[in-house]
């Protein structure tokens, strides 16, 4: 029998008469080892039950077939269902019943949310003026985030009178990982909403949460047909892509049938690897358990230039790789409200404490009408917004 946890099920028979063994006979091991060996379909074995007489013997050809057998039934189970989800409105794919209507931002509601990793840090958003808090999801702090400490998040915002939604990993790879942020969809149910990067978690999360679904930068938003899908499968909100022009922003802002947002400043993440240059280099990886020297120094890869990329580790051990200067729109802050864009975001996870308080202040008093610009020792860039993903150096 196997069972996918969400009532699919399915039951086979062999049609093997069990023998009395005459060598070893057929135990736990033995058949663990046969029904796990799923390698080369959808499936992970999570959990595995037997009643096994004492002294019997069944061959692991049979003990295999059943498997193969019973793991193709199963597989066609699923495909015949989410085919009929896909036939109802939810997943309609001309989308015909979908409300399109423009989603019209007011400009002076334009909200300043800042994403944070420490409960210190959401205290020091807060303070500088923060209308949301982003919290948690890949943590820059090399430390996982309990359940426990998402709700004293949580608490703390909404003590403040602040709207506090909850980030998502961007990847989710190994079983252990979704263990945990089910963990922590099912314990949020108090926060604003939750932010997902990939369809994967935005279906984990619709099934775990009553919560509002917002996507995030990493799935990717980048026209207005995307936005109609993402609105098809009731997200309550959209990042567009960091890809984006400042132009090409504010077009889609016009037509959005969601709200959007934009993230403004912080540095940019360009790319995730499960290769940690700092564990392997320093921390003995390969030799013994690692001794986490990301812990007790900041790293850096240099590049041809000698130009310095930041390193970051987060709470999986995968290696963050940052650009090595930060986003800075402080001075279009006030035109991304007159677009109408619902969010803007600042990205605070790499910030020592002394800067994210300035930058959220600079920004808050941006956003009333201020002219502000940069700090002089800010070396920064303007991303995209001005330049596009094709233009040169």
């Amino acid at each position: 029998t196997l069972d996918d946890g969400n009532w699919d099920y399915i039951e086979v028979e062999t049609d093997y008469i069990v023998e009395t063994a005459k060598n070893r006979p057929t135990d736990m091991s033995i058949v663990a080892k046969q029904v796990s060996r799923l390698g080369d379909t959808a499936f992970d074995l999570m959990s595995l039950g037997a009643y096994i007489d004492y002294d019997v013997m069944v061959p692991v050809s049979v003990i295999n077939d059943a498997r193969r057998r019973a793991t193709k039934q199963l597989e066609g189970v699923l495909i015949d269902r989410m085919r009929n989800r896909r036939s109802s409105p939810k997943y309609n794919k001309n989308l015909g019943e979908v409300d399109l209507t423009p989603y019209i931002a007011i400009a002076k509601n334009t909200a300043l949310t800042v994403h944070v990793d420490m409960l210190e840090m959401l205290r020091t958003a807060i303070a500088a003026g923060a209308d949301a808090i982003l919290f948690g999801g890949d943590s820059y702090r090399h430390q996982a985030l309990t359940p426990a400490a998402y709700q004293q998040a949580i608490e703390t915002a909404h003590l403040a009178g602040v709207k506090i939604y909850i980030a998502t990993p961007r990847i989710i790879v190994r079983n252990a990982e979704q263990h945990a942020l089910e963990a922590i969809l099912t314990s949020v149910d108090e926060s604003d909403g939750v932010y997902i990067h990939n369809i994967a978690t935005l279906h984990l999360a619709a099934r775990l949460t009553p919560l509002p679904i917002y996507t995030d930068y990493s799935l990717i938003t980048f026209n207005a047909a995307t936005i109609k899908y993402l609105k098809a499968l009731n997200v309550a909100g959209v990042t567009l892509s960091p890809e984006l022009t400042f132009d090409q922003v504010k077009a889609l802002a016009k037509t959005s049938p969601l709200p959007v947002e934009c993230i403004v400043h912080g540095r940019t993440e360009l790319m995730i690897s499960s290769y940690c240059t700092m564990g392997s280099f320093l921390g003995g990886v390969g030799e013994h358990k690692c001794s986490q020297p990301c812990k007790r120094q900041h790293f850096f890869l240099r590049d041809r230039k000698s130009t310095l990329f930041p390193l970051f580790t987060d709470q999986f051990c995968r290696m963050h790789i940052l650009n090595s200067k930060p986003l800075s729109m402080l001075p279009y802050a006030a035109d991304f409200k007159k677009a109408g864009i619902s969010k803007i975001r600042i990205d605070g996870r790499a910030m020592p404490v002394s800067e994210l308080e300035n930058t959220v202040k600079n920004y808050r008093r941006a956003l009333q009408g201020d002219i502000i610009n940069e700090p002089e020792n800010l070396d920064f860039t303007r991303g995209h917004y001005f330049r596009g993903v094709l233009a040169k150096d």
